[in-house]
Protein backbone atom coordinates (compact mmCIF):
# COMPACT_ATOMS: atom_id res chain seq x y z
CA UNK A 1 0.00 0.00 0.00
CA UNK A 2 1.25 3.27 -1.00
CA UNK A 3 2.44 5.44 1.83
CA UNK A 4 0.04 8.47 1.01
CA UNK A 5 -3.15 6.20 1.34
CA UNK A 6 -4.72 6.38 4.88
CA UNK A 7 -4.42 3.02 6.14
CA UNK A 8 -0.79 2.63 4.71
CA UNK A 9 1.73 0.81 7.76
CA UNK A 10 5.26 1.80 7.43
CA UNK A 11 5.61 -1.84 9.47
CA UNK A 12 5.12 -3.23 6.72
CA UNK A 13 7.80 -3.96 4.56
CA UNK A 14 8.03 -5.92 1.04
CA UNK A 15 10.14 -9.70 0.63
CA UNK A 16 14.13 -9.26 0.23
CA UNK A 17 16.10 -10.39 -3.15
CA UNK A 18 17.44 -13.63 -1.60
CA UNK A 19 19.03 -15.60 -4.47
CA UNK A 20 20.51 -17.98 -2.00
CA UNK A 21 17.01 -18.62 -0.68
CA UNK A 22 15.55 -19.22 -4.07
CA UNK A 23 18.12 -21.57 -5.03
CA UNK A 24 17.74 -23.54 -1.80
CA UNK A 25 14.33 -24.02 -2.94
CA UNK A 26 15.22 -25.18 -6.28
CA UNK A 27 17.55 -27.77 -3.86
CA UNK A 28 14.54 -29.02 -2.37
CA UNK A 29 12.48 -29.78 -5.27
CA UNK A 30 10.25 -27.33 -4.73
CA UNK A 31 11.42 -25.30 -7.89
CA UNK A 32 12.92 -28.09 -10.26
CA UNK A 33 15.98 -26.23 -12.50
CA UNK A 34 15.33 -26.23 -16.06
CA UNK A 35 11.24 -25.89 -15.73
CA UNK A 36 9.47 -23.54 -17.84
CA UNK A 37 6.67 -21.03 -16.81
CA UNK A 38 4.65 -18.79 -18.38
CA UNK A 39 4.29 -15.20 -17.65
CA UNK A 40 0.88 -13.13 -18.43
CA UNK A 41 0.84 -9.69 -19.10
CA UNK A 42 -0.96 -6.74 -20.38
CA UNK A 43 0.42 -4.49 -22.84
CA UNK A 44 1.39 -1.78 -20.74
CA UNK A 45 5.08 -0.53 -21.21
CA UNK A 46 5.74 -0.76 -17.16
CA UNK A 47 4.88 -4.42 -16.62
CA UNK A 48 6.91 -5.00 -20.45
CA UNK A 49 10.09 -3.67 -19.10
CA UNK A 50 9.03 -5.32 -15.33
CA UNK A 51 9.00 -8.64 -17.00
CA UNK A 52 11.79 -8.51 -18.75
CA UNK A 53 13.76 -7.99 -15.15
CA UNK A 54 11.99 -10.52 -14.05
CA UNK A 55 12.63 -13.29 -16.97
CA UNK A 56 16.38 -12.28 -15.65
CA UNK A 57 16.21 -13.06 -12.35
CA UNK A 58 14.35 -16.22 -12.48
CA UNK A 59 17.13 -17.39 -14.90
CA UNK A 60 19.25 -16.98 -12.33
CA UNK A 61 17.49 -20.44 -10.43
CA UNK A 62 17.49 -22.12 -13.49
CA UNK A 63 13.88 -21.29 -14.39
CA UNK A 64 12.70 -20.19 -18.20
CA UNK A 65 10.17 -18.39 -18.68
CA UNK A 66 7.80 -17.44 -21.18
CA UNK A 67 6.19 -14.32 -21.66
CA UNK A 68 2.79 -13.82 -23.16
CA UNK A 69 1.52 -10.14 -24.05
CA UNK A 70 -1.95 -9.83 -24.32
CA UNK A 71 -4.45 -7.34 -25.60
CA UNK A 72 -6.56 -5.60 -21.99
CA UNK A 73 -9.38 -7.23 -21.95
CA UNK A 74 -8.56 -10.41 -23.39
CA UNK A 75 -5.78 -10.92 -20.59
CA UNK A 76 -8.54 -10.29 -17.75
CA UNK A 77 -10.48 -12.85 -19.18
CA UNK A 78 -7.92 -15.45 -19.07
CA UNK A 79 -6.59 -14.32 -15.27
CA UNK A 80 -10.09 -14.45 -14.63
CA UNK A 81 -10.42 -18.01 -15.46
CA UNK A 82 -7.37 -18.82 -13.93
CA UNK A 83 -5.70 -20.17 -16.94
CA UNK A 84 -2.46 -18.88 -16.45
CA UNK A 85 0.86 -19.85 -14.01
CA UNK A 86 1.62 -16.30 -13.36
CA UNK A 87 0.77 -12.92 -14.26
CA UNK A 88 2.10 -9.23 -13.78
CA UNK A 89 -0.39 -6.89 -13.00
CA UNK A 90 -1.37 -3.39 -11.61
CA UNK A 91 -3.61 -1.71 -8.87
CA UNK A 92 -3.93 1.67 -8.23
CA UNK A 93 -5.79 3.33 -5.40
CA UNK A 94 -7.99 5.47 -6.69
CA UNK A 95 -9.87 6.70 -3.30
CA UNK A 96 -6.57 7.32 -1.24
CA UNK A 97 -8.00 5.15 1.47
CA UNK A 98 -7.14 1.69 2.15
CA UNK A 99 -10.04 -0.31 2.17
CA UNK A 100 -10.13 0.19 -1.99
CA UNK A 101 -6.90 -2.16 -2.06
CA UNK A 102 -7.99 -4.38 0.76
CA UNK A 103 -11.28 -5.40 -0.02
CA UNK A 104 -11.02 -5.55 -4.01
CA UNK A 105 -7.49 -7.44 -3.75
CA UNK A 106 -7.98 -9.65 -0.95
CA UNK A 107 -11.60 -10.37 0.14
CA UNK A 108 -13.08 -13.44 -0.87
CA UNK A 109 -16.10 -11.58 -2.85
CA UNK A 110 -13.63 -10.06 -5.26
CA UNK A 111 -11.93 -13.24 -6.81
CA UNK A 112 -11.94 -12.80 -10.39
CA UNK A 113 -13.11 -9.88 -12.33
CA UNK A 114 -13.09 -7.27 -9.10
CA UNK A 115 -9.40 -8.17 -8.60
CA UNK A 116 -8.72 -10.85 -6.57
CA UNK A 117 -7.28 -12.52 -9.18
CA UNK A 118 -5.29 -14.83 -7.14
CA UNK A 119 -7.73 -15.92 -5.56
CA UNK A 120 -7.04 -15.53 -2.13
CA UNK A 121 -9.29 -16.56 0.77
CA UNK A 122 -9.00 -15.73 4.17
CA UNK A 123 -12.27 -15.92 6.22
CA UNK A 124 -10.46 -13.92 9.00
CA UNK A 125 -9.00 -11.46 6.54
CA UNK A 126 -12.49 -11.07 5.45
CA UNK A 127 -13.55 -9.97 8.71
CA UNK A 128 -10.54 -7.56 9.17
CA UNK A 129 -11.71 -5.91 5.86
CA UNK A 130 -15.12 -5.70 6.61
CA UNK A 131 -14.68 -4.49 10.02
CA UNK A 132 -12.28 -1.83 8.94
CA UNK A 133 -14.64 -1.04 6.20
CA UNK A 134 -17.63 -0.13 8.42
CA UNK A 135 -16.37 2.93 8.91
CA UNK A 136 -14.85 4.35 12.37
CA UNK A 137 -12.06 6.01 13.26
CA UNK A 138 -9.40 6.16 10.93
CA UNK A 139 -6.83 4.69 13.72
CA UNK A 140 -9.11 1.92 13.79
CA UNK A 141 -9.27 1.01 10.67
CA UNK A 142 -5.55 1.48 9.95
CA UNK A 143 -4.72 -0.94 12.97
CA UNK A 144 -7.43 -3.23 11.03
CA UNK A 145 -5.86 -3.21 8.00
CA UNK A 146 -2.18 -3.39 9.81
CA UNK A 147 -3.65 -6.97 10.79
CA UNK A 148 -4.69 -8.27 7.78
CA UNK A 149 -1.03 -6.72 5.78
CA UNK A 150 0.83 -9.09 8.15
CA UNK A 151 -1.02 -12.14 6.82
CA UNK A 152 -1.47 -11.67 3.35
CA UNK A 153 1.93 -11.41 2.25
CA UNK A 154 2.64 -14.73 3.61
CA UNK A 155 -0.26 -17.03 2.62
CA UNK A 156 -1.75 -14.81 -0.98
CA UNK A 157 0.75 -15.77 -3.88
CA UNK A 158 1.48 -12.32 -4.73
CA UNK A 159 4.31 -10.19 -4.40
CA UNK A 160 3.82 -6.59 -4.60
CA UNK A 161 6.70 -4.94 -6.42
CA UNK A 162 6.11 -1.26 -6.49
CA UNK A 163 3.71 1.03 -4.38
Amino acid sequence: MNPIVVGYSPNEKGFDNNIEQAKALSKDDVIVEGTTVGLLMNERKVHINMTEVIQSQLKGIGLKVEIQVMEYGAYINVISSQKHQMFIGGSVNATGDGDYNQYNLFHTASQESPGNHFFYSNKDIDKFIEEARGGGEIVKRASLNEEAMKIEPEEANYISVSN
